[in-house]
């Protein structure tokens, strides 16, 4: 009996230990880490607060097809997106001052949930993304 409780406490710590789910009893969430996230995890908006505006939040939209789409960010039109091992690549154009230039933004993924999303950015800062279904299903 010990040598079989050893044996599923082994599994279970290995299981544990691989990180590949990371649960979230409060919020009745999931989360995935990075080298586990798939394409149709990323479909749907992801947002976070405006600072300057309270109540007022920006982020994007990553459509199935790899388009990306800007949310509330006039100046930041995203155009597509791509997951390449943990990493969330956003491409677009940056508008401003009658400039524009095109941009490419990595973000680095901690984790993936069905309410939110943990990356970190370029300049090394920690963001939360809160997710919005898509506003049009059907756009391919």
């Amino acid at each position: 009996m010990k040598f079989i409780f050893s044996i599923v406490l082994v599994l279970f710590l290995a299981i544990a230990g691989l990180g590949i789910y990371k649960f979230n009893l409060l919020e009745d969430d999931i989360y995935m880490s990075a080298d586990a996230v798939r394409h149709e995890d990323m479909i749907g908006g992801w947002v976070r607060p405006i600072e300057s505006m309270p109540g007022e939040v920006e982020g994007f939209e990553l459509r199935p097809n790899g388009v990306a789409v800007s949310i509330n960010m006039a100046t930041l039109p995203y155009t597509s997106w791509q997951l390449l091992t943990g990493k969330l690549i956003l491409k677009g154009r940056s508008v401003g001052n009658g400039t524009s230039s095109v941009i490419t933004e990595t973000y680095t993924i901690n984790s993936v949930g069905k309410a939110n999303m943990s990356v970190i950015d370029e300049q090394g800062r920690d963001i939360v993304f809160d997710h919005q279904p898509l506003k049009e299903p059907n756009n391919q």
